[in-house]
């Protein structure tokens, strides 16, 4: 029995991930720091079951009981640590690296750059394809 509900509270665990996941990378398009919440509290509801699943196999496998009950530990240990990182980069700030228009400057010219390798030989440098300058 505990099997198959740990089993079913990881697939909760997945689902939430997932709905983390278009939050996070929109965060992070728009140049501000992922939202990594529902990312991370997805991958703990995941991690709970298969901390009970492996304090099962250590009570009911003697033989790899120590195998087991370190796994439990290391995974019990991390959970502090993953919940902190979730919370130690809020959404709505920066990355503190540069500021958000010197990294659209930074896009821009990349954009730049890939238009002009790709132009060819019809192409002049400095120009794209369709006739415009960087």
């Amino acid at each position: 029995m505990l099997f198959r509900v740990a089993t079913i509270v990881q697939m909760v665990g997945v689902v939430v991930l997932t709905f983390g996941l278009p939050v996070g990378f929109e965060a992070a398009a728009e140049g501000e720091s992922p939202n990594n919440l529902l990312l991370v509290v997805g991958y703990l509801v995941m991690r709970v079951p298969l901390l009970a699943l492996w304090l099962r196999a250590a009570r009911d496998d003697p033989a790899r009981r120590r195998t087991s009950v370190a796994y439990a530990v290391v995974i019990a240990a991390a959970q502090p640590v993953l919940a902190g990182h979730g919370a130690a980069a809020p959404a709505g700030r920066g990355h503190g690296r540069r500021p958000r228009a010197a990294r659209r400057r930074r896009a821009s010219r990349h954009r730049c750059s890939s238009s002009r390798a790709s132009a060819g030989p019809r192409g002049t440098p400095g120009t794209s394809p369709s006739g415009s300058t960087c």
